[in-house]
């Protein structure tokens, strides 16, 4: 069962999402990706963060704590540009070899 949460973010600004397990879980060597969409179930992906393993903190995800589960998704001034004030659904994922894992969902609020 994903976790829920919304993030606010100022539009046109430069923000971090900090996720943290809950309950807390091991996320060493995951593959973990944040996409941004018009809706829930979206594919629209207006924005995309990854994590490979073994690549921390190189396309938009660092993990902060991985005993904890805690990681942070890096939001850009320019990953919002052009965007309308208003939310964006969101959704975290564990990538696995032919498997996706429902991590977090909810809203990125833009203000």
């Amino acid at each position: 069962m994903p976790i829920i949460a919304d993030f606010k973010l100022d539009a046109g600004t430069d923000g971090i999402l900090t996720i943290n397990m809950s309950p807390p879980v091991n996320i060493q060597n995951w593959n973990i990706q944040f996409r941004a969409t018009n809706r829930l179930g979206g594919v629209s992906g207006l924005i995309i963060k990854s994590c490979a393993s073994g690549f921390n903190n190189v396309s938009g995800i660092n993990v902060v704590n991985a005993g904890a589960g805690i990681f942070d998704v890096d939001i850009r001034a320019q990953d919002t540009s052009g965007f309308n004030q208003g939310a964006y659904a969101h959704i975290v994922q564990r990538l696995d070899s032919g498997l996706v894992n429902d991590l977090v969902k909810g809203y990125l609020l833009l203000e």
